[in-house]
């Protein structure tokens, strides 16, 4: 087995076969196939027309998003040679009946709009635009490091309590403003931070991914700085996480840039001036990287690339 092979392989584990896409896989090509292809368009309807109430719709809509998640990995992966050509696998075969399908397309590209799926249907149909030779060791092995924090990304904070209050949802009876109130708060976010996991409630539990995102942030940054000199595949990896940088990134900038700020009023009861310019030093290096990610700065090369793959089509 050579390297590519392995490669693709241990991406196939991760992102199809560990999580629910290749449920999602299975199911919405069962409906494309043999239909009805009504049962499909109701499925993949636009949420804000109807919305999404059945624990089985969010479930089966949940493993779709995975699966678009693992058509994402799989793009970046092909564009930099990572994994060799897998428009002939199996994986492959199955996975363009499920992406040409007008209303999973319409899914992807105007409801839940992400650009790397497309990229990948426009691969997967021969109509390929990345590289052909195979990953450096040293694009490989940031490609690794990326691999890492997102298979962290998905551990620790997909689905969790902290993203989807910012996407709007209520969790307990709690929103994202309540979490924003006890950061304000030395003493009580201290002691909701300190809480075992039996006794923490949605804020606490939203609090203690707080950190754990902003840490993502800092080290996507980092990691994107590294791909300074590859802008397509450091936009890539940028539309990876479209969703919440590109999407909702003005409401994730606004609401996170709220909760930092109020660390900002925090007095240590000691006074001490170093305590103050330590929370004024996170504080101002999270804005910063918060700003840089919700600011499109990175967009540009596969708006580039998808418009002149759709113009060609």
């Amino acid at each position: 087995m050579n390297l590519q092979v392995a490669n693709f392989e241990d991406l196939l584990q991760t992102y199809y076969h560990g999580t629910s896409a290749h449920t999602a896989a299975t199911h919405l090509r069962n409906l494309i196939v043999h239909g009805p292809h009504l049962q499909l368009e109701n499925l993949l309807r636009d949420f804000r027309q109807r919305a999404i109430v059945s624990d089985h719709e969010i479930k089966l809509r949940a493993a779709t998003d995975r699966l678009m998640t693992c058509y994402s990995i799989m793009e970046i992966a092909s564009l930099i040679g990572f994994i060799a050509d897998i428009h002939r696998t199996e994986f492959g075969a199955e996975a363009i009946i499920v992406l040409e399908d007008k209303q999973v397309r319409q899914y992807y590209e105007e409801f839940y709009p992400t650009k790397l799926p497309r990229l990948f249907r426009f691969r997967l149909t021969g109509k390929s635009y990345g590289l052909s030779r195979a990953a450096n060791p040293v694009t490989g092995g940031n490609f690794i490091a990326f691999l890492d924090l997102d298979r962290r990304f998905m551990e620790n904070l997909e689905d969790r309590y902290l993203l989807r209050m910012l996407d709007s949802f209520t969790i307990d009876g709690y929103w994202f403003s309540d979490v924003v109130e006890l950061i304000g708060t030395p003493e009580a976010f201290i002691d909701h931070l300190l809480r075992s996991s039996e006794d923490r409630d949605a804020r606490s539990c939203a609090l203690f991914e707080f950190s754990i995102f902003m840490q993502f942030c800092f080290d996507l940054k980092e990691l994107l700085e590294r791909f300074g000199s590859q802008p397509l595949l450091q936009s890539a990896m940028w539309n990876h996480y479209g969703y919440w940088f590109d999407i909702v990134g003005k409401q994730l900038n606004e609401q996170l840039g709220a909760a930092l700020a109020r660390f900002l009023q925090w007095e240590p009861r000691s006074g001490r001036k170093e305590v103050v310019d330590e929370v004024r030093t996170y504080v101002s290096e999270a804005q910063t990287a918060l700003k840089l990610l919700t600011s499109r700065a990175y967009s540009s090369p596969v708006d580039t690339v998808l418009k002149t793959m759709e113009d060609k089509a």
